[in-house]
C-alpha cells in the first residue's frame, strides 16, 4: 500500500519546481522522515542485486526500523556519504 502522505510530499515538490523553474533545490532533507524512507524501501525491487556493501534488500529489511532510523539520522546530520558505485 502506497503512503498518501509521501505522495502528497512528492506532489508538493513537483508543484514548487513547476511554479519556480528558475530556482534549484539545494536540499530536500526536510521532506525525509521515517515514513518516506519506509515507502522508498517498499518500492525497491526485492530481487535486485546486493548493494556495493554486499547487503541485499531482504538483509536490510531484517532490522528495517533500526536501519532506516540510522540512515535517516546519518543523512540529516550530514554523516552519510553514499559509497561510490
Amino acid at each position: 500500500m502506497r503512503s498518501t502522505n509521501v505522495s502528497t510530499k512528492r506532489q508538493q515538490i513537483a508543484l514548487h519546481a513547476k511554479q519556480m523553474p528558475q530556482l534549484s533545490f539545494t536540499s530536500l532533507n526536510h521532506y525525509l522522515d521515517e515514513e518516506w524512507m519506509t515507502e522508498a524501501y517498499t518500492r525497491l525491487k526485492k530481487s535486485s542485486s546486493p548493494g556495493v556493501n554486499g547487503v541485499t534488500v531482504s538483509d536490510y529489511g531484517e532490522n528495517l526500523n533500526e536501519n532506516l532510523c540510522s540512515l535517516l539520522d546519518r543523512t540529516k546530520s550530514g554523516k552519510y556519504f553514499a559509497p561510490p558505485v
